[in-house]
């Protein structure tokens, strides 16, 4: 009880100083050693002042508290703290994967330089030697000898549009290619790359030249005939994306994928795995797969292609 009884006092005490105004009370400093007054104050001297002071400070801190409860709630419009921290996360990826891509097309692109004015490095040689060991052997004990090389400038329109004078048999003068029994013709129609519904068509009015197939992630997406890989890469609009050049001039093209499988100058066949559905790049909405199928350089609707569809 004498706790606050003591409180109450100094309350008082304060109260009547500094609230108010027409009180006969007065703050004297008292010099002790030689024991006078040394300046006197009067409450009513500072009453403004001090309710000035008060309702500043009441304002201040209210401002700054409802500023912080308005951040950490993100109820500030464009200003969510989450969404601007998860997405400099993944520009930094995407960043990483543009500068990783740039580098190995400049790599490409040498290593083409070099093979086109007779001088290849010795990647590219391994790279012709993997894909030459998986190509049929040709007849009479001869060798093959590569006299052309796959291009491309990351559109489907500028692929080569057939693989069949990849190799040439050294022992043939005329260097004639290969069978075309070395890579098989599309049967078509093929089976659908993946099972989904087509949430969205081919569209050449809108530029759109290809059919969206909405998909869970996770699934394997699977080439719609043998062929080779020409392009398997990250784009900024595509995500992960991945062509096949087939027999006849044919391109499949796959993108916004979760994982690539294959790697350029791969081998594939029919129904093989080449990539996992998902929802990558910035023109991806949802999971699905946008399914291109090309032939010499014009686009065709993939759904009178493909079964089901």
């Amino acid at each position: 009880m004498w706790l606050l009884h003591l409180l109450r006092k100094s309350f008082d005490f304060w109260q009547s100083i500094l609230w108010k105004s027409g009180s006969d009370s007065r703050i004297v400093v008292w010099k002790k050693s030689e024991e006078e007054a040394y300046q006197e104050f009067y409450p009513k001297q500072f009453y403004p002042r001090t309710i000035a002071g008060i309702l500043l400070s009441v304002y201040t801190f209210a401002i700054f508290g409802l500023t912080l409860f308005a951040i950490s709630h993100e109820l500030i419009p464009n200003f969510q703290i989450r969404d601007l921290h998860r997405q400099s996360i993944l520009t930094s990826i995407r960043l990483q994967e543009i500068a990783d891509s740039l580098n190995q097309q400049t790599q490409y692109l040498t290593n083409l330089q070099r093979l086109l004015s007779g001088d290849p490095d010795t990647m590219l040689a391994e790279v012709i030697t993997d894909i030459s060991a998986s190509a049929t052997m040709p007849p009479n004990g001869g060798t093959w000898k590569p006299t052309s090389i796959f291009t491309r400038t990351g559109t489907p329109q500028s692929l080569i549009n057939s693989t069949n004078n990849i190799f040439t048999d050294e022992s043939d003068p005329a260097l004639s290619p290969p069978s075309p029994n070395s890579l098989r013709s599309l049967q078509l129609p093929a089976m659908a790359p993946v099972q989904g519904i087509v949430a969205r068509n081919f569209n050449a009015e809108e530029g759109h030249y290809a059919i969206d197939i909405a998909t869970s992630e996770g699934l394997m997406i699977r080439c719609i005939g043998d062929g080779y890989v020409i392009f398997a890469d990250w784009t900024y609009k595509g995500g992960h994306t991945i062509a096949v050049q087939h027999a006849d001039g044919y391109i499949s093209v796959y993108k916004h994928n979760q994982r690539l499988l294959k790697h350029v100058g791969d081998r594939v066949q029919a129904r093989e795995s080449i990539a996992v559905s998902g929802d990558s790049g910035e023109y991806s909405s949802g999971p699905h797969l946008h399914f291109e199928l090309w032939n010499n350089g014009l686009a065709q609707d993939p759904s009178t292609y493909i079964l089901g569809y």
